[in-house]
């Protein structure tokens, strides 16, 4: 039992951190990282230093109208959480999505660590925006068959 407390710990400030970089609510989205938080493009290349640097690359993010991290699974080790996701974004082109590993650290709660490698764009054309709802769907039914939505909830959201 303490170990599923342990993981629920180090998960927890994930999951949260998820939940509201889909909701665009930056003030919920920000305790979840540490003051002193770094951010990097894998392997090595530091993009923020600090909750404020953080802070300032999310800050136009959030005003994008496609944006949704959908998450495709997630595994605990110590105190990393390793999260494959498919981001749904409006790049300069248009809205398109990309494929992401996500890896953070967590330490007291909240995450000090984080590097993303992203994989190439998809451009999606106006027919195919609409069906990123459908396509949340079913990675939503493939993570219920996995196990990965015990006793969550789940926000989808409809893209036109």
């Amino acid at each position: 039992m303490h170990g599923e407390s342990c993981l629920a710990d180090v998960e927890r400030p994930v999951q949260e951190q998820l939940d509201t970089y889909n909701a665009r609510d930056i003030e919920r989205f920000m305790p979840w990282w540490a003051d002193d938080c770094q951010y990097f493009a894998f392997p090595s290349t530091l993009l923020a230093d600090g909750a404020a640097q953080i802070r300032e690359r999310h800050v136009g993010r959030f005003r994008e109208p496609h944006l949704h991290g959908a998450l495709v699974k997630r595994m605990v080790v110590g105190n990393l959480v390793v999260d494959q996701e498919v981001v749904t974004r409006t790049f300069p082109e248009g809205p398109g999505e990309v494929d992401v590993v996500a890896i953070y650290e967590v330490e007291a709660g909240k995450i000090a660590k984080a590097w993303f490698k992203l994989g190439q764009r998809r451009m999606q054309q106006a027919h195919e925006v609409s069906d990123v709802f459908f396509h949340d769907l079913r990675i939503g039914a493939l993570q219920k068959r996995m196990g990965l939505l015990e006793g969550r909830f789940f926000e989808r959201r409809l893209i036109f």
